[in-house]
């Protein structure tokens, strides 16, 4: 598939030489939209606010909390598709892989063999783009049977039952594999796939549903392969009548990990989760397990995954679970979230045992979300109840007994939270309200906040100050919660019904958490979604004493350059500040002194052949065109010839000088990293030092080889004797221009308590 990598490597390497200059001062980093950095706080290791040593007598874990009475706790959204019951059941487990090997292009069959029986072993597998004397050698490295069929391969480890090689016949393109096989003496069906996109895909997918899947007399089915497409596409929703997504089944949103492309970014058609097995929804079943794996060094243009699918014994469509909560949709509502989309329900809300008057109830976005409205205003500051006494999905399942949930209802303190009042309450560049655009509606009233049409990157922000909440943050019991909901649009061909595959725009929800003075104490990330449907998402984070401020920027980014459209999308959004039981033990804000690189390369000790630059910096729809883990800024490091580089801060710890004497603190550090491909890697080190700059003590993270954004850290107690500490990013070239480049986003030192 999209055989690329080595050109793009190459151009890459060209855009960088050409562009490095004009990206470090192309833009002022320190005039994005809503900046409030304090110049004058700027330097690693200010005491900002004066309360560093009130805080570490606050934050004792020992203390009861009577001051600050804390309810229910706000956690991350709880997100999944047809999961697990929480109930115990009997049944049996599937292992289930994927891999399209590209052709062989990047191993032997021995090689890419031995690379997936390390993650194995498995139940069945599937090969897509797979040469014919490929599958004998990878099966037998697996220790699995094998029928083989026109690039693709079916591999059971008990023997196949009656396979068959089909052919769709509407489209007249493509094929898939089908065998049955026998495990733990259950039947189960099981296919091979590897669907094309846009139209053809949609009309082999309908070939399948409508001519295979929904006649298939087998009770347990597994689908595994290359689906070119991802949940929310016109492809997997006619795939969602019959089956479901394993990913979403174990929590994984499409926008939460990759498995196209293996290496590089994802600029020419967007982060795809495509690689992925399916179950039938019929069969009760869920997933239990997976993995996306890594391999080193690289051994095709896709990452394989595995997921395990648990079948009960006794099988039947699962009734509707409720899963959490969603806020942002005004004082008077709640958002219920389901892992099934709902066809009816039936719910009450309570104040304690006083059931609230009801002004309606909707069934909204994907069906997954009930909107439950009050006559009225609810109480916040305390718990309330979802009742719900009955609930029905569009498969007909309906629960047998009455769910209920408790859960906190603080104020949302964003106006204008789902762009109802257009600009109001938020600064807009490159936003704009919308009713309509690339097939997004609102996920609730009449608008939502889109990216404008001709903006590469747009931007709305809000400035919430938190003074109400002073003596709860300094204390250490407040914590943030930042969420809503995010979608993309998509363009369909002139007379068609399939959305194009082409990048998706991203949306990424962001909260600054400001001093008085202005000044970064720390991001707070609500992630990367370029999903065609109405995703929510939740984050918490401890807030930082000296907090006052809490500036909320939205993100949306275009997919496309040179820019068409930018579609990215946010509705129902909600920043709450909530209680804890106990004090979470943050000192301070971040020590890290431009984190976010906003300043350029203040503050930094960066030596030569390192790239500064915006997210998608370069103007061509390509895998070479970087994106940021959070934020507008990253750091990159050329490694054209082998050995390390390494960027570094020295930080001053003077201001915890009696917490470090007494034993009691502790340092979190990490940062977002990434590599361009497995045979580069990052290590992140500290080093204290004492009052003659000397080093007194190391602690190390990495190595890290994954060519994908995820956030690493680690905590660390200062020794006695520590004045400062060094904080370094280090990146390493192990062969000649093989490595190509490491990359390095949103660098973090927070003062802990130490345990």
């Amino acid at each position: 598939m999209r055989s690329i990598f080595r050109l793009a490597t190459v151009f890459f390497l060209l855009c960088l030489g050409m562009l490095g200059a004009a990206c470090d001062q192309s833009d002022d980093p320190g005039s994005g939209p809503g900046q409030a950095q304090d110049d004058d706080d700027s330097a690693a290791g200010d005491d900002d606010d004066d309360n560093d040593d009130d805080n570490d007598d606050d934050n004792d874990n020992d203390d009861d909390n009577d001051t600050f009475p804390a309810i229910t706790a706000v956690e991350p959204l709880k997100w999944k598709r047809y999961s697990c019951p929480a109930e115990s059941r009997e049944g049996i487990t599937v292992v289930t892989g994927n891999f399209n090997i590209h052709g062989g292009q990047e191993g032997s069959p021995e090689e890419i063999g031995q690379a997936l029986a390390a993650h194995g072993p498995f139940d069945v597998f599937s090969l897509q783009e797979c040469p014919e004397e490929y599958a004998a050698p990878i099966a037998a490295e697996l220790g699995m049977y094998y029928f083989y069929g026109e690039d693709q391969s079916l591999m059971t480890a008990t023997p196949l039952i009656d396979p068959q090689l089909h052919h769709y016949e509407v489209s007249g393109l493509g094929r898939f594999l089908h065998a049955n096989v026998e495990i733990d003496g259950h039947e189960i069906s099981v296919y091979g796939v590897h669907v094309d996109w846009n139209e053809t895909g949609d009309s082999q997918n309908r070939e399948l549903v409508d001519n295979y899947l929904s006649v298939d007399p087998v009770e347990r089915i597994v689908l595994m392969g290359d689906w070119n497409e991802e949940l929310g596409s016109t492809q997997a929703r006619i795939l969602d009548e019959q089956v479901a997504d394993a990913w979403a089944s174990l929590g994984v949103c499409p926008s939460c990990r990759t498995t196209w492309p293996a290496m590089m970014f994802y600029g020419a058609e967007g982060q795809q989760l495509i690689d992925n097995t399916y179950f039938n929804k019929s069969s009760g079943g869920c997933t239990v397990t997976g993995e996306i794996m890594h391999l080193t060094p690289n051994r095709s243009d896709h990452k394989p995954q595995t997921t395990t699918v648990f079948f009960p014994e006794t099988t039947g469509f699962v009734p509707p679970i409720l899963l959490d909560v969603v806020y942002g949709f005004g004082p008077e509502s709640i958002g219920l979230l389901f892992d099934k989309p709902l066809a009816d329900l039936d719910a009450a809300l309570l104040d304690g045992e006083t059931e609230l008057e009801l002004a309606a109830t909707e069934i909204i976005g994907d069906g997954t979300l009930a909107l439950v409205s009050a006559a009225a205003a609810l109480p916040t500051g305390v718990e309330l109840t979802a009742r719900v006494a009955s609930a029905t999905d569009v498969d007909g399942a309906q629960t047998a007994a009455t769910l209920e949930i408790t859960f906190p209802f603080y104020e949302n303190l964003l106006a204008n939270p789902g762009a109802e009042l257009g600009e109001t309450g938020w600064e807009f560049d490159g936003m704009e309200q919308a009713a309509e655009f690339n097939h997004v509606l609102p996920l609730t009233g009449d608008s939502y906040f889109s990216g404008s049409p001709v903006t590469l990157r747009g931007y709305a922000t809000q400035l919430v100050p938190l003074d109400e909440y002073a003596a709860l943050i300094d204390a250490g019991y407040g914590r943030l919660a930042f969420g809503g909901a995010s979608a993309t649009g998509y363009r369909v061909a002139e007379g068609g019904t399939s959305n194009i595959l082409y990048p998706h725009d991203e949306s990424e929800g962001v909260v600054e958490l400001l001093s008085a003075q202005g000044k970064l104490l720390k991001h707070v990330a609500g992630g990367r979604y370029d999903e065609m449907f109405w995703q929510p998402w939740r984050v918490v984070d401890d807030i930082p004493p000296g907090t006052r401020y809490a500036q909320v920027k939205l993100r949306a980014i275009a997919g496309e350059e040179p820019w068409e459209f930018n579609s990215a999308a946010f509705d129902a959004l909600n920043l709450s500040v909530v209680t804890l039981e106990e004090p979470h033990g943050l000192l301070g804000g971040n020590l890290v002194a431009n984190p976010l690189f906003e300043s350029g390369r203040e503050n930094w000790d960066i030596p030569g052949g390192y790239l500064l630059a915006k997210d998608h910096f370069i103007p061509i729809r390509s895998n070479i065109n970087v994106n940021t883990a959070t934020g507008d800024w990253w750091l990159g490091a050329l490694l054209v010839t082998p050995g390390a580089t390494s960027v570094s801060q020295v930080i001053s710890l003077a201001a915890y000088a009696d917490s470090i004497a007494a034993g009691e603190l502790a340092l979190l550090w990490g940062a977002y990293l990434r590599t361009w491909n497995p045979q580069s890697h990052a290590d992140l080190q500290i080093t204290f030092l004492d009052d003659a700059g000397n080093d007194l003590q190391s602690d190390a993270l990495g190595p890290i080889n994954i060519p994908e954004w995820f956030r690493y850290e680690k905590t660390t107690v200062v020794p006695a004797g520590a004045v400062a500490v060094r904080y370094e990013w280090i990146a390493t070239a192990e062969q000649l221009l093989i490595g190509v480049a490491s990359f390095f986003d949103a660098p973090f030192v927070y003062p802990v308590q130490a345990n």
